[in-house]
Order: structure tokens, then sequence, then C-alpha cells
């Protein structure tokens, strides 16, 4: 594959793809992390027995015998027969009990663990039964030490956008390269740059108070102060992988990440923003996340991803208070309304389904998009939605028609703005929804206006200079 070329079938998972070129990961000569971040050398261990040997039957999806080995809360929790973890006490952890070879029950059912891992496992126990959910998430390839080399500075599709609160600033992301643009000067101008992303980054998020932005890309979340846009925060100890989802809460306290080995977890991390401590971690999927959103209260998260399954959260506990299955591809896009009466999601099936919050009911099923959605957005009054698409459109619903009782289906008013010349892969609005704001294939952020026709197109200088040298395409927009 040649950097700059796009092939024929190009999708938003394919992208993901050649992010994986882009970054030449090389191992071993990583970003050194300090002593005190590095995973200790026996729970990494037995967090590796535990991966290979119980996560397969005892996650939160099989459950079997009521036990779950996702996280120290359920292992502590034990199973339905009762307590199955006793820190500081492996002789009377039923954990290691049921592995001894004379055991009935024995676990593994079909294998039987070397004394090694038992023993790793009872010195384990009898440390704390410490817990890292890093070493739990990867495998031993995926926990090895990278190196992410040069991304071409032809690769620059916009993966990501970030409206102040304020609505005066873009955050634009173009392959590993920030760009703020004004948006209270008529053109739109680059105010500054921010270049301290070794790979692509897919994840953007303005703090609610407009005093922090953050940037998430691979195994890396860097938070600037907004005003001045000096760096103040680096995170990097207890994420996987690539960063695909930020969202502060709205007292603007705690940062909310999804990270995840792509076929293997999709996790949620809550982090402090005042030093990037990790309050949690916990397993949301079994797959890589691709969209998350915060009820405006706060009180609940909803995540979705490569495995299809929308999941719900509680905030307080985080615990999973529920879960979605009607759509039969990716799910890329989650959004609560204002007032968080109705969740809508839309993936790579094409489908936009509209859930109401009270009894997650499917009371709106929207086919009519022609590829798959890839960004979603409400409006501040929660009158319109807003989604953009694979073809190059963004499309607006209004007047929402909603099913009730068993019925689904239902319907919403249509309006399909200008067509971009490429995929569009993220979307913001202002919160009267008057100006669009999406991010392209090709480089460019293409703005509309509130008739839905193309009125700018945000580029870099770059890109401008190289537009300028060569002639004009027919359909070009210019700022």
């Amino acid at each position: 594959m040649t950097f700059g070329s796009k092939p024929q079938s190009f999708n938003r998972i394919s992208l993901l793809a050649l992010i994986c070129l882009c970054s030449s990961r090389i191992a071993p000569g990583a970003e050194k992390l300090s002593a005190s971040t590095k995973t200790d050398g026996l729970t990494g261990q037995a967090m590796s027995v535990l991966r290979v040997n119980c996560l397969s039957c005892h996650n939160d999806e099989k459950k079997k015998g009521g036990l779950q080995l996702t996280s120290r809360e359920n292992a502590l929790k034990g199973s339905e027969n009762g307590p199955v973890l006793v820190p500081h006490k492996s002789d009377k952890s039923l954990l290691t009990k049921v592995l001894l070879a004379d055991s009935d029950p024995h676990m593994p059912p079909k294998k039987q663990l070397s004394e090694k891992e038992i023993v790793t496992l009872r010195r384990w126990i009898d440390a704390g039964a410490k817990w890292d959910a890093k070493a739990l998430a990867e495998s031993p390839a995926d926990s090895k030490p990278v190196q992410l080399g040069i991304i071409p500075r032809s690769y620059n599709p916009v993966l990501a956008l970030a409206l102040s609160p304020d609505e005066k600033r873009l955050a634009v992301s173009r392959a590993n390269r920030i760009y703020i643009h004004d948006l209270s000067q008529t053109n739109y101008p680059i105010a500054a740059q921010l270049e301290d992303q070794r790979d692509a980054v897919q994840a953007l998020a303005w703090s609610r108070d407009g005093q922090h932005l953050a940037a998430g890309s691979f195994r890396r979340i860097v938070m600037w102060a907004a005003p001045t846009l000096k760096q103040e925060l680096v995170i990097t100890n207890n994420l996987v992988d690539r960063i695909t989802g930020l969202q502060f809460t709205s007292n603007s306290t705690t940062l909310v990440a999804s990270d995840g080995v792509p076929t293997k977890s999709g996790l949620v991390h809550l982090l402090l923003m005042e030093n990037g401590t990790n309050q949690s971690t916990w397993f949301a999927h079994k797959d890589s996340i691709y969209a998350l959103c915060l009820s405006g209260d706060d009180k609940r998260l909803a995540t979705g991803g490569a495995d299809k399954i929308i999941r719900l959260w509680d905030m307080s506990t985080q615990k999973e208070i529920g879960k979605l299955e009607a759509h039969t591809g990716h799910v890329l896009g989650l959004a609560f309304n204002p007032d968080a009466t109705m969740l809508v999601s839309g993936g790579a099936d094409k489908v936009l389904n509209f859930w109401e919050t009270t009894n997650w009911h499917q009371a709106i099923t929207l086919n009519n998009h022609p590829a798959p959605i890839t960004a979603l957005t409400w409006t501040a009054d929660g009158k319109s939605l807003t989604t953009v698409c694979e073809d190059g459109i963004p499309r607006r619903f209004t007047e929402f028609k909603t099913h009730a009782g068993e019925q689904s289906g239902g319907g919403a008013n249509e309006r399909a703005f200008d067509k971009a010349r490429d995929i569009l892969y993220c979307l913001t609005t202002t919160a009267d929804g008057k100006t669009v704001f999406a991010g392209c294939h090709d480089g460019l952020v293409y703005v509309w206006n509130a008739e839905g026709k193309i009125k700018a197109t945000l580029s870099t200088p770059e890109q401008e200079l190289a537009h300028a040298t060569k002639p004009q395409e027919a359909g070009t927009h210019e700022k």
C-alpha cells in the first residue's frame, strides 16, 4: 500500500489497519515509564495465568458458575457458591484449590495447570492479590514495548474534531498533528499547532469549563491548558493500545477514555484531571470501542464498538446496567440527547437506532443511510440530530416519530447536505446546529451552514500550498 493513495474500498475499519502501518511499531525501544508505573512482576504473571486459562469462561458474557474474573471486585465477589479469592490466604481460596489435579470439580475442566502456574497464583494471593487491568487485557505480544515510526506528512485524514464550549476554537487532528482554528475570525485561521503525539490522534475533547483540551493516540493521552495551550499533563500508565474516545464529565474533574486491544478487549478508564491518576479501569467489551458518550448528568455511560453491542454503565459504581443488541455491524456513533431521554446509535450496518432510556425500548429505526454511519450529534435543544456517513454527506433529522410497545421503525424528517469529496469520519456542530463541521479523509474539514451548503473548507498551510501548485478541481470549495 502506498501512503497518500486510498484503496478502492476504504472505510473506517480499514483505516485502522492503515494507522497501524503508519505507526511502524518496532520493539523494544519505547518510551520508558518510571519504575513506580511499571506492572508488578508477580501481578503481571498472575494476570497472564488468569487470562490464558480462566477468562474465556469467567468473563462478563459467560459468567460460568456466576464467576467473573474481569476485575478484582468481581473476583472477590466470587461465584454462585461463594467467595473464591481470599487475599493473603491462598490456602483458603477456592480459586487455587480447584486447580489441583485431584480436585472435584477441577478447573480448568479440560486442562491441568503446571505446578509453576499454580505456585504463581498462590504467591500472588498471599501477596494480597493485586490487580492489573492492563496486564489482564494484553497478550504477551501486546505488552511488549514499542517504538512508533514517523508518519508520512502525506498521511493526513481528519479523524477527530472538538469544538470549544464557547464555540470560538475548533481542534482538528490530522494524523498525529493537532490544529486549533480560530472561529471568531471569518476565515477560521489556524491559531496554533500542537505536535506532541507520536501516533495518529483518534480522539479529542474539550473540558466542559473550556479550560482543558485532551488528545488520545497510541497508549498516550496529552492534556493542554486551553487558554495558553501549554502542555500540562501526559498520561501513559495503564493504557494498552489506541485511545479511541475521550469525554470529560460535566464538572471537568474526570476524563473518560476508551482503550483496548483489537479483537481482545475494550477498556474504559476514568482519569482524574488533577494529576492523571487512574480512578478506575474496567473491561467493557471484547473488542475495540469506537464510540462512548456520557449522559448530561454524568450518571450513565454508553459504549459501543466492534462487537456490535452497546453497553450501558452506572458511572457511580461502574456496573453494567444494560446491553443493547440491534446492530449487525460495528457501532461507530453514540449520543444521548440533552435531557438523556433518548440514546441514538449508528453503525457500519448503515442503521440509525433511537432508544428510549426509561426502558431501553427501540423507538425508531432509520435505514436511510447508503453507507456506514461514522459519527452523529444532537443540537442543544434536542430537536435535531446530525449524522455523517461514508458517502460524504451529512444528514439532519427532525420531527421524530416514535413507535410504542413491541413495534419498531418510527421515522423522522431528513435533510441531506452538500456532499464532501470523500469519506467523513468525525462531526461536531454549534449548539444551535446552524454550523456543521466534519472531518474528511482528504484532510479537509468541511463547514456547512444552516441550509446545508458548504461555506468553507479548513486546511493546513501545506495543503493550501499544494493545492495552489496544481489546477483547481471542479467542485472544490475555498474558504
